[in-house]
């Protein structure tokens, strides 16, 4: 057979150098594959320059990604000791936009409150003291107590007062028209007999007064002395 000068046939020659052009071509497509492209490398800089890049790999390799919540909403806390208040409680406050101090009520005494830490004295109403008796066919009871009882029970009938400033009385306590919803609290007392007009004040309470007379109510079932009742 005939040799080139290299002392290797044409047709070998032909082979090897088809051989080593096709490694040549797989080795490189291989490093190509490996070498990640430009666009790629800027995107993982840009990651690995996050401040949350790092923490995020972190969450991922645990798994907590798949707990983690979507929902930007955050929860409104409400106290569990709140009341829940009525529809008379949300009429009452709405006296505070019109000027009135509105919260929870202590009762004092019969015709004496507290709203929001402040005393408030009943407008244009005369209670019985505390100690007050009346008669009722001669037998006594303790007719001052049971003024305060009527007081506590209107006042806590739901959880909100309304006073509006009427002023000051001599011991400096603020003097208020209050109210429950839209009731008058010192003209429901009247009405129920439990309070008397001040008629050296207002007579505003006239109407309500007569009723509870006549239909004889709260105090008007006894005989009592105004000596023993007080305003302001």
């Amino acid at each position: 057979m005939a040799r080139s000068d290299t002392g290797i046939a044409p047709q070998k020659r032909g082979l090897f150098f088809a051989v080593s052009l096709g490694c040549g071509l797989i080795l490189s497509a291989i490093l190509l594959l490996k070498q990640p492209s430009h666009a790629e490398t800027k995107k993982g800089d840009a990651d690995d320059d996050s401040p949350s890049a790092n923490t995020s790999s972190i969450w991922e390799r645990i798994g907590f990604d798949k707990h983690k919540s979507t929902s930007t909403t955050v929860a409104k806390v409400v106290d569990p000791n709140a009341p829940k208040l009525d529809n008379i409680d949300k009429q009452t406050q709405q006296h505070q936009a019109k000027g009135a101090i509105v919260g929870p009520a202590n009762v004092l005494g019969a015709n004496l409150i507290e709203v929001n830490g402040k005393q408030v004295i009943l407008w244009a109403v005369l209670s019985p003291n505390q100690n007050a008796t009346c008669y009722t066919n001669g037998a006594p009871w303790s007719c001052g107590i049971e003024s305060i009882k009527a007081t506590n029970m209107a006042v806590h009938k739901h959880h909100l007062v309304a006073c509006y400033d009427k002023g000051y009385d001599d011991k400096n306590r603020t003097v208020g028209q209050c109210f429950v919803g839209q009731i008058d609290l010192g003209g429901e007392l009247v009405n129920e007999g439990w309070d008397l007009m001040d008629a050296d004040v207002d007579r505003a309470y006239s109407a309500a007064q007569s009723d509870a007379q006549f239909k004889k109510r709260g105090l008007w079932t006894s005989q009592f002395h105004l000596e023993e009742f007080s305003g302001y």
